[in-house]
């Protein structure tokens, strides 16, 4: 754990942005399911966004959960950022992090958004999904532990997380960097065919 800290920045200082979904009272009675939403004028349809909540965010791919949510509940800000083609999503209470890439513009329930310009996506949802950072998190934040094994993955927590910056001016790390991105696009690529 020392030497992940002193050799490694922490995942706040590479990302623009770092949300929480939303969290407001009455979040459910402000979803609808997919077989609701079919049955809406193509003006009431407008209304309504896609979401993901915990449960359907997994490591590398999305297992969404056909609902959707009113936009209304959602501040300016928070809408733009939901509308940027890519972005990292990371499900909130789970035995171990489960982050991946939404290309979608999907809205977010409970669950916590990146949104940076300084790292490669797919990079860094690889070391997200590592098992090095899921121990590290494990060992660290013991005080996010709850019943059954699960955990807590709040922002505050999750911006603290080790993360490698790469010398691209040297070459094994440049080839270690290009692996793990290729590695990362395969598996995406393979979830969307599973679930094809």
């Amino acid at each position: 754990l020392n030497r992940l800290d002193s050799k490694c920045i922490p995942l706040g200082s590479v990302v623009e942005k770092f949300v929480w979904g939303t969290s407001i009272t009455g979040f459910k009675s402000h979803k609808i399911q997919y077989a609701e939403y079919l049955k809406l004028s193509e003006k009431q349809k407008d209304k309504y966004a896609k979401v993901l909540q915990t449960s359907d965010i997994k490591s590398y791919s999305i297992d969404w959960q056909n609902e959707y949510i009113d936009k209304e509940i959602y501040s300016k800000n928070i809408k733009e950022l939901f509308s940027i083609n890519e972005k990292i999503v990371i499900a909130r209470l789970t035995k171990r992090i489960q982050a991946t890439i939404d290309n979608e513009q999907s809205f977010l329930g409970k669950s916590s958004l990146i949104i940076t310009n300084k790292i490669n996506n797919c990079f860094l949802i690889g070391l997200l999904n590592s098992k090095l950072l899921n121990y590290y998190f494990k060992t660290k934040f013991d005080n996010t532990h709850m019943a059954g094994g699960y955990m807590r993955f709040d922002i505050p927590y999750l911006s603290k997380l080790p993360i490698k910056q790469i010398d691209f001016s040297n070459q094994e790390e440049t080839i270690i960097h290009n692996q793990i991105v290729s590695y990362v696009l395969q598996l995406l690529q393979l979830n969307k065919d599973k679930q094809a």
